[in-house]
């Protein structure tokens, strides 16, 4: 199997003013596609009126790329919800630290418990709550939801902050690499062989990882300016 390694120091992206694995279909015109962007983040303000300007919002749709609405000043800060859980249906838990095997109530994985969720329907059960204890919770496979879900709620569990992500948590051992030794302070290199096949992108604490580039430029959070130039935000660092 050929080794797949991750340098710290990576050949340029994209142009200034790509969007970046944006998942839009090819042939799209970029004047439509920036303005479904726009429609988007205002649907999510109206959405959750809590986040105010929704600036994590905007910078996840990478309209600082685009040319219309500015980026917001302010940014949103998300907090786990708080309210209780039902008392009058079913709730079922996903906690990733269960020192016991799974109960009728108690799973370690969400697709489990959406498993159970539909038993629990197709025994007469209206509405069924599913929530997640705090931790990253990491889909192996594509979660499918479909009309016989209606009624279905995925949340925190109060007061817990929980996340669902597609992506492959990674084991790294960092050494220290020959790539790069013009550069005073060197650079580090891990092998992920066995582990993913390809990288389309890299998060680190929730926040996209961008490769070394001059001009620096990072698509979420900068804004591409009609001189060219970008603005606010942070320089390439990985």
């Amino acid at each position: 199997m050929t080794s797949l390694h991750f340098f710290l120091l990576l050949l340029p992206s994209l142009s200034d003013g790509a969007l970046v694995h944006s998942g839009t279909p090819p042939g799209v015109p970029s004047s439509f596609d920036c303005a479904i962007r726009e429609a988007a983040w205002a649907y999510g303000k109206r959405l959750l009126p809590a986040r105010g300007t929704f600036r994590s919002l905007y910078d996840a749709l990478q309209l600082g790329l685009c040319d219309g609405a500015p980026q917001p000043a302010e940014h949103d800060v998300w907090a786990p919800p708080t309210d209780p859980l039902p008392a009058n249906e079913p709730v079922l838990l996903v906690d990733l630290d269960a020192k016991l095997a799974p109960t009728l109530k108690t799973f370690t994985s969400v697709h489990d418990a959406v498993e159970a969720s539909r038993a629990l329907r197709r025994g007469g059960a209206r509405n069924v709550t599913i929530a997640l204890r705090s931790g990253v919770h990491h889909l192996p496979t594509t979660l499918h939801l479909g009309p016989a879900d209606s009624g279905l709620t995925l949340r925190s569990y109060p007061g817990e902050r929980a996340v669902l992500s597609a992506g492959v948590a990674l084991s790294t051992k960092w050494k220290a690499s020959k790539a790069c030794p013009n550069m005073p302070t060197g650079c580090w290199e891990a092998s992920l062989a066995g582990q993913v096949r390809s990288m389309s992108g890299l998060r680190l604490h929730g926040r996209r990882e961008i490769r070394s580039r001059f001009p620096n430029f990072d698509p979420e959070f900068d804004r591409r300016e009609r001189s060219g130039c970008r603005r606010g935000g942070r320089g390439g660092r990985v």
